[in-house]
């Protein structure tokens, strides 16, 4: 689809961070343009002015784009080597280096960019069948944080379609979660108190005080320089022996490369050295 107007493009790039106050500066101008463009070719429109225009006068269409821009695309477990990984190695590590420094230790877990809440649920599941009995000697802390607050508010409802769970056991299907309807599972709600859902924009704001963060298949859309600086931020904010879990596609770059070690190089998981 030839677009007549390019030299439009930096003035509708404009338009879409006042209209949506999204900072397209942090982003890749390919995977915005892209983004962008499904939108155009879906309403069959081969002017980025008419786009432009048409973002001003449609709330609908304004949402959509929003939506276009931040949509992630999961289910429980995805990428399973990885839980696995997960679940055998990095978290006996952990708990075994907390239960060294303190008898009932906190073990506070973040996962930035969310979605709908399958990767904190599924992470939760994880450490909680990886303790067993002994859950009664942590206290267990996600913070589950995505920038959209449609997004956000269906993780809270935390309703599944059955296609959500292609890569869940039955055992675990039936001991989390409670049939909601005949084509929907609910997440049971007391298990529901471990995790805490909030709108937050992870280049904006990082948590800190984490044991482990997990952001995957999110900073790959961010330009080299914000990648380099959350990268950083990511560090500084980890608790010494704390782990930073990546996407498949990401690569660590900027200082944070140096000093953080490798845990599972092909999962793509980093510890922070405990001292």
């Amino acid at each position: 689809m030839p677009i007549k107007d390019q030299a439009y493009w930096e003035v509708l790039k404009q338009r879409i961070w006042d209209i949506l106050d999204f900072d397209s500066a942090d982003y890749s101008d390919h995977f915005i343009r892209r983004r962008v463009e499904s939108r155009m070719r879906f309403l069959e429109l081969t002017s980025y002015r008419d786009y432009a225009e048409l973002l001003i006068t449609s709330r609908k269409e304004a949402e959509a784009l929003f939506f276009n821009l931040t949509v992630h695309v999961t289910h429980f477990f995805r990428d399973r080597t990885m839980y696995d990984s997960f679940s055998h190695k990095m978290i006996p590590a952990l708990l075994d280096y907390k239960m060294t420094l303190v008898k009932k230790p906190i073990l506070r877990i973040w996962s930035a960019g969310c979605s709908t809440g399958e990767e904190p649920i599924s992470v939760l599941i994880c450490v909680l069948e990886a303790l067993g009995d002994k859950v009664k000697d942590f206290f267990i802390s996600i913070l589950a944080t995505d920038r959209d607050d449609a997004i956000i508010k269906a993780a809270k409802e935390a309703i599944y379609e059955t296609s959500q769970f292609q890569e869940t056991e039955e055992y675990i299907l039936e001991r989390y979660f409670e049939a909601y309807d005949d084509q929907h599972f609910k997440f049971k709600k007391e298990y529901m108190r471990y995790i805490t859902y909030e709108v937050s924009d992870i280049t904006k704001k990082v948590q800190n005080n984490m044991d482990i963060i997990l952001c995957r298949n999110t900073v790959i859309y961010f330009h080299s320089d914000t990648k380099v600086k959350l990268y950083e931020r990511f560090y500084d904010f980890l608790n010494p022996g704390g782990f930073l879990i990546m996407g498949k596609t990401e690569v660590l770059v900027g200082p944070a490369r140096q000093k953080f070690e490798v845990f599972d190089q092909k999962e793509r998981i980093f510890r922070k050295p405990r001292h």
